[in-house]
């Protein structure tokens, strides 16, 4: 049954803790480590969350658009990745939309990814489709949702370079990407886009 499916794909994501129906219909849970038991009323807010998305997302109909806003939040990101693909091989029918701000989980994503580049109330969407790059797709994303210009440099995150651009330049989002080669391919890239909000400087 659906909550079979359900229980099962939570007892796998949150092991050892497993999910139960009492003789009553009240979700139980108990701890293959320990023999207490507890009310489903007790599980964390993340908990309840995930127990949440899988029934919607198992109960969707058939080739159903479901577009999930902010699939990380309450969710650790140890769970993230692995629930929403474990939902997505279970409804291979469906297609998901995802609005996320975590760099993480967006590149985990085997699919097409889109910038919101501008939102004007009450429906107008302005969105770029995000192709290939020589610039590593994290660090991509990482920088279109920047405010600021940005200011690539030589060295690492952390490192003397990155210290003393960011104190001579505190108006851009500097960022080291270790050498002037990929400083030069970088910045060339970035503003060949369509940014027109975003410029890069190296």
């Amino acid at each position: 049954t659906t909550i079979d499916k359900t229980f099962s794909i939570w007892n796998d994501l949150f092991n050892p803790l497993r999910l139960t129906l009492s003789k009553e219909g009240a979700i139980e849970v108990s701890n293959d480590l320990t023999v207490n038991s507890f009310e489903g009323n007790s599980l964390s807010d993340g908990e309840k969350d995930a127990l949440y998305l899988i029934g919607r997302v198992l109960l969707a109909p058939t080739d159903s658009l479901i577009v999930v806003d902010e699939p990380e939040i309450h969710l650790h990101k140890s769970i993230v990745t692995a629930l929403w693909d474990r939902l997505e091989k279970e409804r291979k029918d469906c297609t998901f939309f995802y609005f996320t701000h975590d760099i993480d989980f967006a590149v985990s994503r085997n699919a097409r990814k889109l910038w919101l580049k501008e939102f004007a109330p009450p429906s107008k969407w302005v969105t770029m489709g995000i192709s290939e790059s020589t610039i590593p797709e994290d660090l991509y994303l990482k920088l279109l949702g920047s405010k600021r210009r940005i200011l690539f440099c030589e060295g690492k995150k952390g490192g003397l370079d990155h210290l003393l651009y960011s104190v001579l330049f505190p108006e851009f989002l500097v960022e080291p990407v270790n050498n002037c080669s990929n400083v030069k391919s970088y910045v060339r890239a970035f503003n060949s886009g369509d940014f027109t909000n975003i410029q890069a400087f190296g």
